[in-house]
């Protein structure tokens, strides 16, 4: 079954991931895409998720997407992404589930593996997405008004007006 949920109400199992998706390509250029519009998260293989009762609470958590689950959730965080579909599992192998969940943090976090510079590139690329983007709002909220004085020309003077 399809389910559609933000990416923050889902946990992880796993307590690291490796920056490098199975195919080779490096998670920060699948963000970067995805955060530019080059590729939409319709282009990303879908998740699969499933409900676990924990002391007496149901928790969505990723059996499998953790790199595309914190992908997703850093994109959720800057606005990009607001829901996701994911395939919810319903019976799942409680064994591969206990092995599998290694999660120091209850499934709140996860740590890139072998990659002391992820963090760091992550937050430039999104650094310079922001200010591209302010950019572009901010000349897409702005006309330009002219003032009409007697002693210059009226477009000699101008400023711009945010509306």
């Amino acid at each position: 079954m399809i389910v559609e949920l933000y990416p923050s109400e889902i946990l992880y199992l796993q307590d690291s991931i490796s920056p490098i998706f199975n195919n080779g390509i490096p998670m920060l250029a699948t963000f970067r895409d995805l955060l530019y519009g080059d590729l939409s998260v319709d282009d990303i293989r879908t998740i699969s998720v499933f409900q676990w009762d924990v002391r007496g609470e149901c928790q969505w958590y990723v059996h499998s997407g953790h790199r595309r689950l914190y992908m997703f959730k850093r994109l959720q965080k800057q606005g990009v992404v607001d829901t996701i579909t994911a395939w919810e599992l319903h019976k799942v192998r409680w064994g591969s589930v206990h092995r599998k969940n290694n999660s120091t943090t209850g499934g709140k976090s996860v740590v890139i593996r072998n990659d002391k510079s992820f963090v760091g590139n992550l937050g430039n690329i999104i650094k310079r997405w922001k200010n591209q983007h302010h950019n572009e709002d901010y000349s897409q909220h702005y006309e330009t008004v002219y003032y009409d004085t007697s002693s210059t020309s009226s477009d000699d003077y101008y400023y711009y007006r945010y509306y």
